[in-house]
């Protein structure tokens, strides 16, 4: 698209103007120029500046620093509910965490057959609430990246949308 509006208006100069092709000839060659000055010197400019790529396992590295870090503030929001809850049911919720190393939300046993899994539900929203709750203190302190913290947005998200299904179809 770059140079495509000069050229349009070059184009669009009435047939009887004077030096009418030339108009055109010169909408061509800057056209074509700065696109190719700015387009070949970009790589330089960048390498100049020194702008990071994105390095997977940088990302890797920064995803799971930023996980770990979500995962101590659901921790501390079981340690903190008292709600009486049975030691199994609060160790399954700790083991089942969204941060708690689990990599695909479909590998834990289904809650639904479970005899508490109302409490389940329950405590891991709790889980999930201090994890967003860290993930936006962590966004705002400008820590991580914004492709991490998206990722990690999008995991909270698909585990609360997965317990909210669980808990409407018991």
């Amino acid at each position: 698209m770059r140079g495509a509006i000069t050229l349009a208006a070059a184009q669009s100069l009435p047939s009887d103007t004077p030096y009418r092709a030339e108009l055109i000839l010169i909408a061509f060659v800057v056209a074509v120029t700065t696109l190719l000055l700015q387009g070949l010197t970009l790589p330089m400019v960048i390498r100049w500046v020194k702008i990071p790529g994105d390095n997977p396992e940088r990302l890797r590295a920064e995803y799971g620093a930023l996980l770990s870090e979500l995962a101590d503030s659901g921790e501390k929001a079981l340690e903190a509910d008292d709600g009486g809850t049975e030691p199994d049911v609060l160790e399954r919720v700790r083991s089942d965490s969204l941060i708690g190393k689990r990599e695909a939300i479909g590998t834990s046993p289904d809650p639904a057959h479970d005899t508490r899994s109302e409490e389940y539900v329950r405590l891991r929203l709790v889980t999930i609430a201090a994890e967003r709750a860290a993930l936006l203190e962590a966004r705002s302190r400008g820590t991580y990246s914004s492709q991490t913290l998206s990722a990690a947005q999008r995991r909270l998200d698909l585990e609360e949308t997965r317990l909210q299904m669980v808990g409407e179809h018991p």
